[in-house]
């Protein structure tokens, strides 16, 4: 039987409303073979028992895997803005803001590139490590294996002289963050956290801290999923403590250290809380450890 994959061509989609016409380019096409896979084995999963489910679906992926391997790389555009729309659109939309054709079924969602509050607040460092590494525990893939160094850094600026018009970014001074947790780890340090985070934190990132709280519904970006270990354990302690007490611009993160007169060691409490949620019972200096970057 011949796979009917091999029938696939470039595909014209042509919208009932106007007459545009939609070209998925290679990189988009993957992206709706996935969104397809996904939705199918949905509905096929709760017809199966478990070892069949999981021996069906290891074959269609190494013959998915198999096939998209016989498939010509297209070259990589040229230019910034050829880039965005041939890697980046499909998520965050085509004017970065976050719309794109597959980000209803990405979690957590793309980021809104267009928030300069989010943007402009952010060092280019941290930009540029999300563009050139990735972001674990989400969708954002590492675009410097394919861009390289230098067309990361043209690519971040096109987002942020284009898209975001934040211009180059101007991240907060004078901000008082431990470089590491001032308290240790402990099932009482724990437990403090956690009577912290129902206290304060549950209506948005919700009682299991899977950011499905109460008022989520009418936040966008939604509440982080504080359960999502590939991202908790890939961030740097200062940043976790910084988000914590100085809010995070753009979003709905509070200042929590302020609106809530957190001090350091009840945030170091709370971190600790969401460290073990993660299974990662350490000190916050060494969470980034355990879940290196990708090599550049």
């Amino acid at each position: 039987m011949s796979n009917p994959l091999d029938s696939l061509r470039r595909v014209d989609v042509e919208a009932t409303t106007t007459s545009m016409v939609v070209r998925l380019s290679w990189w988009q096409l993957i992206s709706l073979l996935g969104m397809l896979a996904s939705a199918i084995f949905a509905v096929w999963i709760r017809t199966q028992d478990l070892g069949v489910q999981i021996a069906k679906l290891a074959d269609t992926f190494e013959s998915l895997t198999a096939y998209l391997l016989t498939r010509p790389v297209p070259p990589v555009p040229a230019e910034p803005a050829q880039q965005f729309a041939e890697l980046c659109a499909r998520c965050h939309g085509e004017k970065g803001q976050g719309d794109g054709m597959i980000a209803a079924y990405i979690d957590p969602a793309p980021r809104d590139l267009t928030k300069a509050a989010f943007m402009k607040t952010k060092t280019r460092e941290r930009l540029l490590a999300s563009v050139r590494n990735g972001v674990p525990g989400t969708s954002m893939a590492p675009w410097g294996r394919v861009l390289g160094e230098t067309g990361s850094a043209a690519l971040l600026d096109y987002v942020l002289d284009t898209l975001s018009k934040a211009g180059q970014s101007k991240p907060p001074t004078g901000r008082d963050v431990p470089e590491a947790n001032p308290v240790a780890y402990s099932a009482e340090s724990v437990a403090r956290g956690e009577a912290t985070f129902l206290n304060r934190c549950w209506g948005c990132h919700g009682k299991k801290a899977d950011g499905h709280g109460p008022n989520a519904e009418d936040i966008v970006p939604r509440p982080r999923n504080l359960r999502n270990t590939p991202f908790v354990s890939s961030v740097p302690y200062p940043r976790l403590h910084e988000s914590i007490k100085y809010g995070v611009q753009g979003t709905a993160m509070p200042a929590a250290g302020f609106d809530f007169a957190l001090d350091d060691k009840a945030i170091g409490d709370l971190v600790n809380y969401i460290l073990s949620l993660n299974h990662l019972g350490t000190d916050g200096s060494k969470v980034a450890a355990a879940n290196p970057q990708p090599e550049r």
